[in-house]
Parts: structure tokens; C-alpha cells; sequence
């Protein structure tokens, strides 16, 4: 404890003060270790105690460092100690004891072991109780944007006027918590608490957080500052001659410094899109939300890396050993690093001449990396026989022989003398899209009635609103991406596509509104939503019923030599009178075509000659007619089962394995598909284009069906 006859007459009070406060706190500590069901109402009497703690030593801090070595040790004594007692804190005991710890961790010397310790302990606290400390609360009015402005895997981020200046908003997906709002919860909790201990000039700022109530969100928002140049690709689109060698020496030092932290932080996620420009030119590194702590103290655990980006994940965390779970490392964020560098300099997406996802897992299955760009693919300047060799060290199998952050940075001070960030100046950029067609635009007669969207897709969001003579209907927004020249593209092939479709299993195309420089595709409302939610509500559905209709839409589409090329229960939505109608028509293509492929998600329902590679014994042909057919077959399985295809396989990098080695899902038993149902998805299976049947003759084989057995199942 502190001992007053070191401190002056008037820090002696604060000396008696802190020791009683701190004597307290330990009393409930070991009130817990000898009764742990008898705490509560002697904590209850003392957590202000805490709050009292973080008060003093804030103002005393600079003054009186021995106030600061005593809190410290007090900790250091006592926490290994109680830990799993802390741990059983729950609400407003938890939030005070947070408040303690983040003092410590603030109080602590950066690469003070304890410090870890720290840090786990508090995540470990707000992950399992759902509290965050009330220190991290920011105050004052917010003026944010009316609907958000881009969008990840897991949240949207708005732009907000706050204290006088342009900051950021980031909030989960307000979809995300139909299924698990809990892990919503836990998930925002360790991000921001995470990103609170981190400080480095390359990190995007930490402001704090703002209450639901304050923004008007569903969740809490992380707030950082606005990064008005956008992501790296942006900026380097914008300006071709910046210099992209110092750009990534940046990028490097700063994951340098969190595989170097006191404990290591292993980003998880690093892609260009998650590095943005500051005012002054310089990179910074940003979300955090997949971030881990490397270490085997804490509970914390990444999560599926079911949510991961393909093209950027080491083999490791595609293919862990048998009985194994992915497991995150610093290597593994060296190897996508190294996918960053090839990503800065040729402005595409790695493995760029791969026109799906399932084909660039078997490429790393089989240890093939991406091919070295050449000529007009290079941008920029700095691309040399030397970076490309670094490069490739990123990408060994082994993750024991990729180098080090601090050994890239190193490189390059070495090749190249240390150059200087350029200034450039930025113009302001225009990043309204216009509509396709003005005979189609429905603005003046749709209004946007919901903030939020209602639905979260692999590609796009779905807002509900207002249509003159219609009623309620269903605005969908292409996701913002790094590409707008893309995003631009999707939105035309949709409209020009989906506009010229009449079919009773077809989705209705009305038209196009503009809303804050973003264009929605308007659409019917469909309240029963997708065929899955669907059948969960009403498992006595006729499923042959069903399928007859998505097959009809489908044969349609083939007449027309229109592939939808993403066939499964999540695209097919049921009107109000029980019909089944196709969506996502924007993202099909022509017959042969893959413009659209290089964002496929759904590869449990893609084909051999989807998943393949021009090295593989089964080359890849590209999206088709025939490739539509094997999703048939598998969406008639999904229906079925309530569940995905290969529903017993956990990982999707093993699900392309079994599918290019012509291995098929496990049959249900007959009570689930009949033998005639199966002989069809079996027919629709074939390994090769040229085994399977048309579309026309599958919808003639449903029509043969008629026993009572098989045109309705118990879910």
C-alpha cells in the first residue's frame, strides 16, 4: 500500500484515501474466493469505491507517481490471485471493476508484462458480461448522415458531425442480431476494447463510443475521425505516381508494432480496403473486428473464419490439420500481407484471374500462388525482382520461414532509400451513381420509410419504403465497395437485366430511385422473405410445389441464355400468396460469362467446373446454363433438409475439396427425399456440363411426381 511518510502533507489525505478504497475492493475480492454466493450486497455497498479509485488517480496521477506504483502493484499482487472471482462480476460491478483495470492498463508501461494480463482480463470481462467501461462514453449532439455509407462483413459506418468535427460512425449490421444479438453484443465489446489499448500514429484514432440513445443507432458506435481520401486503392487510383514503396513501408511498421505489442495482436483481416488515408497522406490501418489477442490465457477465441476473405487467408487458416481449428497467427497476417503488396500494385483483388472464390481455394490447396503481374498489369513505380521475391516469402507454406513485419520494413529501407510521403492534392470527388435509365427513375413517387436496412445480403441491403399506388415495397442498395467503376457496373447489368424479365417466378422489377447519391432497385415487399425462413414458419409447405415454381423461373431464365449464377434458398423469395420468386437478378450474366463472379459467395452450391482451375483435370468453363442446374440440384436438397449442402462438413475449403474430387452430400433418408426426388439432384450432379439435363427436362421429371409422399416434408 502507499506509505504516507513518502508523500507530502497534502498528498497524505489522497495516500488514506486510495488505501482505504483499494482495502475495500480486495475485501470483496476475497469475499467472493470464500462465499461466492454471498458477495453481492457488500459489493454493491463498495463498487463506487472503484469509480472513486479512477477519479484520484486521474487528477494525481502526474503529481504523485507513487499514488501510480502503488495501484499498479496492487494489481499486480492481487490479480492472479482473484481473477477467477472477477470474472463472476456481472452489471454494474463488472463496468466498475472495468474502470479499475483500464486505469491499470493506462497507468502501466506499454511493455510491462502485466499489461497483457490486463488487457485479457478486461476483454475476458466484457465479452462475458457484456458491459464496457463507462470511461470509454462519449457526450454531445451528433448530426450523422441519414443512412449509412459503406458497409463490411459486420458493420456499417456513417458519417457524423460530432464536437465541431467530421468523425466516423461504425455500428454492427442491424440484421446481424436476428440470429445471435448476444454475440452482436460481445463481439462490438472486444472490438473497441481491443482498439482502446492500441496507440501508433499508423492506427486509425480511437475516439471513444456513443450510446444508442445519442446517435439514434440500434447499437453503440465506435467513433474515429473521418478519413476523407478513403482506402489506399482509392488513393492510389486517384494518384498513380504517389510513391506506393512508402506507402507500404508505413503499413508495415505499424503491423510491426501490433505483432510486437505487449500481448502480440494479430489483425486477422489485413487488405487494402481496411488501410485508409489520413489528412496527411500517410496510411493507417483500421477495424479491428476480427482482431485477436495472441496468447493462451485469455477466453477469447477468433471467431469462424467462415467470415474471412478468401483471396487474402493464409493456407493454414483454409486448411488447418485434421481435428484442428483455424488458428490466426502473426504469420498468417504476413502472408496476407503480402497479398496487400501484390494488391497495391496491380489495383485488383489477389488472384485476380480467378473468376471465383472456390477456385482460388483449390489454388492454395495445391500451393499455387498468384502469377507475377507484368507490363501494363503493374502500376506505379517500385514493383522490382526483389519486392516480388519478398513477396513470395510472405506466401511459404510454412509460416515459420514467412518473414516478420519488421523484416519487410527493414527491406525496404534497404532496396530503396527511405522515401518521403508525397503530397498531393485531392480534388473532391463526385461519388453520386446515376441512374441507368431515367424512363425507369421513381424518385418523387418511392420514399425510404426505415434508417436501417432490414435485410443484410452477401452484395446488398434492403431498405423498406413508401410507393405511390402500391404501398409498402423493398429497396435494395448495392453495398459500397473500394470499386465504384464496379459497383457502377452491377447496378447497370441489374437494371438493364431485371427490366426486361416478365415471369410469375421472377422477382418484379418497378424501377430506380435516387437517395443521397445512392441508387435503389425497387421492388415488391415480399413479407414471407426467403424460401428458408419460409419453410421454418410453415414446414408443412408443398415443397414439390415449391420447386416446380423455382424451376420454371430458372428454365425461363435459360431461354433467354440468362445464367443467375448464385441459385439457392436465400435468392428465392415467397410472394404473399405463397409463390416462389428468383432474386438477385443483377448479379446474373450472360451465357459464358463471369463478369460478376469474382464476388460469389454461395460455393456449397458451385459446380466442379466452377471451383476448378485450368491445372485441374476438370478445367473451369465458367458460369453457364449447366452450372445453374447443379445449384438446382443442391437448392432441392437445402429445401428439403432445412440445411446447407454438405451441412456436415464445417469448413468450405474442405467442401470444394469433396466437390472436385466428385464426391456428392450425404443422402437423407428416404422420410427427407424420396428415391425420385433424389435421382433428379443426383442427375442435376453430374460432374462434367455436358452429364447434366436441362433445365426444360428437369421441370418435366417434377411434373411426374405426384405421389402425396413427396410433395410435402416435416421440417
Amino acid at each position: 500500500m502507499i506509505q504516507p511518510s513518502h508523500v507530502t502533507a497534502g498528498g497524505r489525505a489522497i495516500c488514506d484515501d486510495l488505501n482505504l478504497a483499494m482495502k475495500r475492493v480486495t475485501e470483496v475480492l476475497v469475499s467472493l474466493r470464500t462465499d461466492p454466493n454471498g458477495w453481492e450486497g457488500e459489493w454493491r455497498r463498495v463498487h463506487m469505491q472503484c469509480f472513486h479509485v479512477v477519479t484520484v488517480l486521474g487528477t494525481c496521477a502526474n503529481d504523485h507517481p507513487n499514488h501510480v506504483d502503488s495501484f499498479v502493484n496492487f494489481f499486480d499482487l492481487d490479480l492472479p490471485i482473484h481473477r477467477s472471482y472477477i470474472l463472476q462480476l456481472v452489471g454494474e460491478e463488472a463496468e466498475a471493476f472495468m474502470c479499475l483495470l483500464q486505469m491499470a492498463i493506462d497507468l502501466t508501461p506499454v511493455n510491462y508484462g502485466t499489461r497483457g494480463l490486463y488487457i485479457e482480463l478486461l476483454m475476458d470481462m466484457a465479452t462475458h458480461c457484456m458491459v464496457l467501461p463507462r470511461s470509454l462514453n462519449l457526450d454531445g449532439e451528433v448530426d450523422k448522415s441519414d443512412s449509412a455509407l459503406f458497409f463490411g462483413g459486420f458493420g456499417a459506418v456513417w458519417k457524423a458531425r460530432w464536437q465541431g468535427r467530421t468523425v466516423a460512425l461504425k455500428t454492427p449490421h442491424t440484421a446481424l442480431d436476428l440470429s445471435d444479438p448476444h454475440r452482436v453484443i460481445r463481439r462490438l465489446c472486444r472490438e473497441v476494447l481491443l482498439w482502446r489499448q492500441l496507440r501508433h500514429p499508423g492506427l486509425l484514432e480511437f475516439l471513444g463510443i456513443l450510446r444508442p440513445e445519442i446517435t439514434g443507432l440500434r447499437y453503440m458506435a465506435i467513433v474515429s475521425p473521418w478519413m476523407e481520401h478513403g482506402t489506399i486503392i482509392e488513393f492510389v487510383r486517384e494518384h498513380p505516381d504517389v510513391d506506393r514503396i512508402s506507402l507500404l513501408r508505413q503499413v508495415s511498421v505499424v503491423l510491426s508494432y501490433l505483432h510486437t505489442h505487449e500481448p502480440p495482436v494479430v489483425h486477422r483481416d489485413v487488405r487494402c480496403v481496411n488501410i485508409l488515408i489520413n489528412e496527411n497522406h500517410s496510411p493507417v490501418l483500421c477495424d479491428f473486428g476480427l482482431s485477436w489477442i495472441e496468447s493462451g490465457f485469455s477466453a477469447l477465441r477468433p471467431d469462424t473464419l467462415q467470415h474471412g476473405n478468401t483471396r487474402w487467408l493464409a493456407p493454414e487458416l483454409l486448411f488447418p490439420a485434421d481435428g484442428q481449428e483455424p488458428a490466426p497467427s502473426l504469420a498468417s497476417d504476413m502472408y496476407s500481407f503480402g497479398m496487400v503488396v501484390l494488391e497495391l500494385f496491380t489495383e485488383c483483388p489477389p488472384f485476380a484471374k480467378r473468376a471465383t472464390d472456390g477456385a482460388v481455394v483449390m489454388d492454395i490447396h495445391y500451393n499455387r500462388h498468384p502469377q507475377r503481374p507484368e507490363g501494363d498489369e503493374v502500376k506505379g513505380d517500385g514493383f522490382s525482382d526483389h519486392l516480388w521475391a519478398f513477396i513470395e516469402k510472405c506466401w511459404e507454406r510454412d509460416p515459420l520461414r514467412r518473414p516478420s513485419a519488421s523484416e519487410f520494413a527493414n527491406h525496404l529501407d534497404t532496396e530503396f532509400d527511405e522515401p518521403q510521403v508525397q503530397i498531393v492534392e485531392v480534388p473532391i470527388q463526385d461519388d453520386s451513381l446515376n441512374s441507368p435509365d431515367d424512363s425507369w427513375n421513381l424518385t418523387g413517387q418511392v420514399t425510404k420509410s426505415s434508417d436501417f436496412p432490414v435485410v443484410h445480403g452477401v452484395h446488398h441491403d434492403i431498405y423498406s419504403g413508401l410507393m405511390v399506388g402500391i404501398g409498402k415495397v423493398a429497396l435494395r442498395l448495392f453495398r459500397a465497395s473500394g470499386n465504384n467503376d464496379l459497383m457502377q457496373k452491377v447496378v447497370q447489368n441489374e437494371v438493364m437485366t431485371w427490366r426486361t424479365l416478365r415471369h410469375a417466378n421472377i422477382l418484379p422489377f418497378y424501377g430506380v430511385i435516387n437517395i443521397e447519391s445512392h441508387t435503389f432497385s425497387v421492388s415488391p415487399w415480399m413479407e414471407n422473405q426467403d424460401a428458408m425462413t419460409y419453410l421454418k414458419a410453415q414446414p408443412h409447405i408443398n415443397r414439390l410445389k415449391l420447386l416446380t415454381e423455382v424451376a420454371s423461373g430458372l428454365e425461363y431464365l435459360h431461354l433467354l441464355d440468362i445464367v443467375h449464377g448464385d441459385l439457392r434458398g436465400g435468392n428465392i423469395l415467397i410472394s404473399e400468396l405463397g409463390t416462389a420468386c428468383l432474386q438477385n437478378i443483377g448479379t446474373v450474366v450472360a451465357s459464358g460469362g463471369t463478369d460478376f463472379a469474382m464476388t460469389a459467395q454461395s460455393i456449397r452450391w458451385m459446380p466442379p467446373d466452377i471451383l476448378a482451375t485450368e491445372e485441374d483435370d476438370h478445367p473451369f468453363t465458367g458460369f453457364s446454363t449447366c452450372s445453374d442446374v447443379w445449384g438446382f440440384g443442391m437448392t432441392i436438397l437445402e429445401i428439403h433438409t432445412g440445411a446447407t449442402p454438405f451441412s456436415d462438413v464445417k469448413l468450405d475449403a474442405t467442401v470444394m475439396r469433396k466437390i472436385c474430387q466428385g464426391k456428392l452430400p450425404t443422402r437423407p433418408t428416404t422420410d427427407v427425399i424420396g428415391n425420385d426426388i433424389w435421382n433428379i439432384c443426383v442427375s442435376c450432379w453430374g460432374f462434367t456440363p455436358q452429364a447434366r439435363p436441362t433445365m426444360k427436362s428437369v421441370l418435366q421429371r417434377l411434373g411426374y411426381i405426384s405421389s402425396p409422399s413427396l410433395m410435402a416434408t416435416t421440417a
